[in-house]
C-alpha cells in the first residue's frame, strides 16, 4: 500500500524543485526495493487466486456457451441472429412433404410439416428438424442444433419483406403426413396464421400460411416476426398501423386549443403529433356540425379528418417496405399502406420542426386544402405527422393529382392516357428530367400534344407554390 501511495505521488514531481525531485526519486528506489520481498511472498497467493479465477471463468464461458444461441445460417455474410424456432406447418410452399389433410381441411389446399427458424434477417424452413441440439427446450435456445442439409434450408423468406396477415382458427385439429422425417410431434394443426414476401434468391413474392396447433405460440411467432421486421429497417417501438393509430388517437383526444395560438401566430411547443391539414385553433371556434365523427367533433371540411384517413388506411394491413430508388437523396424509410393508396416517410428532426412552423399559424391549410383561402397547391399534402420512439414520420397520399389537373385528363383506362411516375429534380442532382422531355417531345410529334392552356394553369399554380415556401424559407426541389 505505501508503495502504491509512494508511485502516485510521484506524479507531482513536474511540479517541485529539482533537488527534491532528485531526493525523491532516490526515496522510491529504496522503497521499491524494500517492497520487493513482500511482492514476492504475495505473487504466489496472487497467482493461485488468478488460477482459480480464470477457472471459474472458464467454466462460465463454458455453461454460457450451453445455454447460448448458435448463429443461423444466412444466404449471405450478413450477420444474423436466432430468435426462436418450431415444428410447423406450412400451407403450398416448398417441397411437399405430406400427402395434405388427413382430416378435414380445405379441398385443394395441399399441406406439409416443416421446420420454422425465425432469424433477426431471414425466416428459415427445413424439412426436417435439427438434431443434437443440446438444450431440451429448442424453441429459444439453438445450441448445438444441427440442421439438415449442412444448415440450407429448403427456402426462406427474406424478414425485411416479411408481410404478416390475419390469423383463422378451424373448427377441429387437422393432421399432416410427414413421409420423409420424424418430427417431436405428430404434425397438426388448428390455427393458420397468412404470410407473404420475398423468397429464396429469386426474390419471388410469396403468400402462404404457416399453422400450429396452439394459438398462443403462433401469436408470439406473429410478435417476433414484426419486431424483426421493424429492427431489420431500423425502426423503434410498435409496428407501423400502432404508430399511425397512437398518432390519430391523441390528436382526436387532445384538447383542442391547447399548445394552439392564434391564427397568424406560431407555437413554440412541438406536439408530438398533428393533422397538418386541420386548422385546430379555428377547429376551436367552430362548433356547429356538418358531420360527427366517432368522438362528437364537428368537421367542416373533408380534410380535416385526413389524418382518419391515413389511420384507416393503415390499420387495414402491415405496411409494405417501399425503396425509392436511385433519385432519393434523403435514403429515408419508406412503407406503402396495404392497398398502396397512401405512403409513410422517416423524416428528420428539422423538417418536423418546420412543418409544425406551417402547421401552427394555419398557413399550411389554407394553402393546400380545396376550400382554403389560396388557391389549389400542387404540393401532395402531409395528411398526419407525429414523433414516435424518437423518429419522425409523415403520411402522405402515394398518388395525388389535383381535380383541376385530373380533370384535364383522359379517364385511366383510356387509348389516349399513358401513366407514369418521373422524379425531376433541378441542376446536378440524379434526375429523370432527360427521359421525361423525351417522353413528352415523342408525344408532341407523334400525336401533335399541346402543352397550352393546361400547362399555363399548373405553371401558375406552381409559381404560387414557390412563393409560399420562399416566404417561409423552404423549398421543395422535386417535381413528381
Amino acid at each position: 500500500q505505501a508503495c502504491a501511495v509512494t508511485y502516485e505521488d510521484s506524479n507531482c514531481w513536474l511540479q517541485t524543485p529539482m533537488s527534491m525531485v532528485l531526493g525523491r526519486k532516490l526515496f522510491l528506489l529504496l522503497l521499491i526495493g524494500s517492497c520487493a520481498p513482500l511482492a514476492g511472498a504475495v505473487r504466489d497467493e496472487r497467482e493461485d487466486a488468478n488460477m482459480k479465477y480464470s477457472m471459474a471463468k472458464d467454466s462460465v464461458a463454458v455453461n454460457k456457451t450451453l445455454a447460448g444461441k448458435d448463429k443461423p445460417w444466412t444466404p449471405d455474410s450478413e450477420a444474423s441472429e436466432f430468435i426462436r424456432q418450431q415444428q410447423m406447418v406450412v400451407l403450398g410452399i416448398g417441397p411437399p412433404q405430406g400427402s395434405g389433410n388427413r382430416e378435414g381441411g380445405e379441398a385443394g389446399r395441399s399441406y406439409s410439416s416443416v421446420w420454422a427458424v425465425l432469424t433477426s434477417t431471414n425466416l428459415l424452413m427445413y424439412n426436417c428438424p435439427p438434431t443434437k441440439c443440446k438444450q431440451i427446450n429448442t424453441d429459444t435456445d439453438n445450441t448445438g442444433c444441427k440442421y439438415p442439409n449442412k444448415g440450407v434450408p429448403s427456402w426462406w423468406m427474406d424478414i425485411r419483406t416479411v408481410e404478416v396477415g390475419t390469423m383463422t382458427e378451424y373448427p377441429k385439429k387437422m393432421f399432416v403426413d410427414a413421409v420423409d422425417c420424424t418430427f417431436p410431434y405428430l404434425p397438426a394443426f388448428k390455427v393458420c396464421m397468412k404470410l407473404s414476401g420475398l423468397v429464396g434468391e429469386s426474390k419471388e413474392k410469396v403468400s402462404t400460411e404457416l399453422c400450429d396447433e396452439d394459438a398462443d405460440f403462433l401469436t408470439q411467432l406473429r410478435s417476433d416476426i414484426e419486431q424483426a421486421f421493424l429492427s431489420a429497417h431500423d425502426i423503434r417501438g410498435s409496428m407501423i398501423s400502432q404508430k399511425v393509430q397512437d398518432a390519430v388517437d391523441r390528436i382526436e383526444h387532445r384538447e383542442f386549443g391547447s399548445n394552439i395560438g392564434h391564427v397568424g401566430e406560431s407555437t413554440e411547443v412541438t406536439p408530438d403529433s398533428m393533422a397538418p391539414l386541420l386548422c385546430m385553433n379555428t377547429l376551436a371556434q367552430q362548433r356547429k356540425s356538418v358531420f360527427e365523427n366517432a368522438f362528437g367533433r364537428s368537421l367542416n371540411k373533408k380534410s380535416d379528418a385526413a389524418h382518419m384517413d391515413a389511420r384507416m388506411r393503415f390499420t387495414e394491413g402491415q405496411a409494405v417496405p417501399f425503396s425509392p430508388g436511385k433519385n432519393s437523396r434523403s435514403k429515408a424509410k419508406f412503407f406503402f399502406s396495404s392497398d398502396s393508396s397512401m405512403i409513410i416517410k422517416m423524416i428528420r428532426k428539422e423538417e418536423y420542426d418546420n412543418l409544425w412552423r406551417l402547421v401552427s399559424d394555419c398557413s399550411y391549410s389554407q394553402r393546400l386544402t380545396e376550400d382554403g383561402q389560396w388557391t389549389s397547391s400542387l404540393l401532395n399534402p402531409i395528411l398526419l405527422a407525429f414523433i414516435d420512439a424518437g423518429q419522425y414520420w409523415i403520411v402522405m397520399r402515394s398518388e395525388f393529382v389535383p381535380s383541376m389537373i385530373a380533370d384535364k385528363l383522359p379517364p385511366k383506362g383510356s387509348k389516349w392516357r399513358r401513366d407514369f411516375h418521373k422524379d425531376i429534380k433541378p441542376g446536378n442532382m440524379v434526375s429523370d428530367r432527360e427521359e421525361f422531355a423525351r417522353i413528352v417531345m415523342n408525344e408532341r410529334m407523334l400525336t401533335g400534344l399541346q402543352m397550352t392552356p393546361a400547362l399555363d394553369d399548373i405553371m401558375a399554380r406552381l409559381q404560387a407554390d414557390v412563393e409560399y415556401l420562399e416566404g417561409k424559407e423552404l423549398m421543395d426541389y422535386s417535381l413528381l
